[in-house]
């Protein structure tokens, strides 16, 4: 059996989209509804949109907004902060980190890590500006032009 081509920039990006494909593809209906409207949100604004914003999106009579977020946090697509706020949905953070995401038409947002910074060109189909820093040396900090194919490293 031969090794997957797994060179960049086409086939690891595919190779990483699947994990997240094949985490969406487990959840019902609702569930993905309101994880793609948080998705949206955050590429929108660059916030998570309140629970509160997500009740019409939840899913079937019954089920609140806060129980199918809970359910996304369990099944490791999002996270949530120990009042029910969405604190991070793969690849964006609400909280800062040391992976900012300049989108181009849009707003700044941050990326839970440089590989998930990386990704959000091709999941927006947009080009972004990537500003990254050490996380133990904030004053050390990088800069890439990165577009939904390629990235540039400027000097």
């Amino acid at each position: 059996m031969t090794e997957p081509d797994l060179t960049w920039p086409e086939h690891t990006a595919n190779f990483l989209a699947a994990g997240m494909a094949a985490k969406r593809a487990g959840l019902a209906a609702g569930p993905r509804a309101v994880y793609l409207a948080v998705l949206r949100e955050f590429a929108a604004t660059g916030r998570p949109p309140l629970p509160s914003a997500l009740q019409d999106t939840a899913g079937p009579p019954g089920l609140t907004a806060a129980q199918t977020l809970a359910g996304l946090a369990a099944a490791d697509v999002l996270g949530l902060d120990g009042e029910g706020r969405i604190r991070m949905a793969y690849p964006f953070s609400a909280v800062p980190t040391p992976h900012m995401v300049a989108i181009t038409g849009g707003p700044q947002v941050h990326a839970m890590c440089a590989i998930d910074a990386l990704g959000i060109p091709p999941m927006l189909g947009a080009d972004v500006v990537i500003f990254a820093a050490e996380h133990r040396d904030l004053t050390r900090a990088g800069k890439a032009l990165a577009r939904p194919g390629f990235a540039e490293y400027p000097s």
